[in-house]
């Protein structure tokens, strides 16, 4: 793991990703809806802006190819569009190990 990642000072959350075919895309809409949960969405409609970046051997996109268990992410991050000055970015590290995700936070100088 990178100098950036002290990973045992964070909070890390448990994460699952499952692929819906899209033919029953409009079916698990509804049960999300109907779920006793009451899933909802957490933001508003926002633009989010991802720059990722890599090291020269390409360390991060090689990790995640080959499944590793083991492994980060570097971007900075901002929501708005495009146009104009870039407000509130903020680096993210997102680190995983396994199935249990953290992120820590940087904020930057709008640019």
């Amino acid at each position: 793991m990178g100098g950036l990642t002290g990973a045992s000072d964070m909070a890390f959350r448990h994460e699952n990703k499952y692929t819906i075919p899209f033919e029953l895309l409009s079916e698990f809409q509804v049960f999300l809806k109907l779920h006793p949960s009451l899933f909802r969405p957490v933001h508003r409609p926002r633009n989010v802006n991802s720059l990722y970046l890599e090291t020269e051997e390409f360390d991060h996109f090689n990790s995640h190819v080959a499944g590793g268990r083991h492994r980060e992410k570097l971007r900075i991050r901002w929501y708005g569009d495009l146009t104009g000055r870039i407000v509130a970015p903020h680096l993210e590290v997102k680190i995983k190990h396994n199935q249990m995700n953290a992120k820590r936070y940087h904020p930057l100088p709008d640019f």
